[in-house]
């Protein structure tokens, strides 16, 4: 009779980014991942603050984009460290 392992399940942690792949990095970014992790936020949380105007976004066609200089300028960091 064999025996029945069970497979190893384990759960990725997405990486958050730092602000300093936003500052170096392209000018706009998906709104998720990308932006609501490095606010911190959650998916849902994340796209009801992109509805609501508290994060600048640019729709193209189903993509929704942030501007990263628009992000920045919001958060106060302007890139100057």
């Amino acid at each position: 009779m064999m025996s029945a392992t069970k497979p190893t399940v384990t759960k990725s942690r997405a990486v958050r980014p730092s602000w300093a792949d936003f500052r170096n990095g392209p000018p706009t970014r998906v709104l998720w991942p990308d932006t609501g992790r490095a606010l911190g936020l959650g998916r849902s949380a994340t796209y009801a603050a992109a509805s609501a105007g508290e994060i600048p976004t640019i729709r193209i066609g189903r993509k929704i984009l942030v501007p990263v200089p628009a992000l920045l300028r919001l958060l106060g960091d302007e890139g100057d460290q």
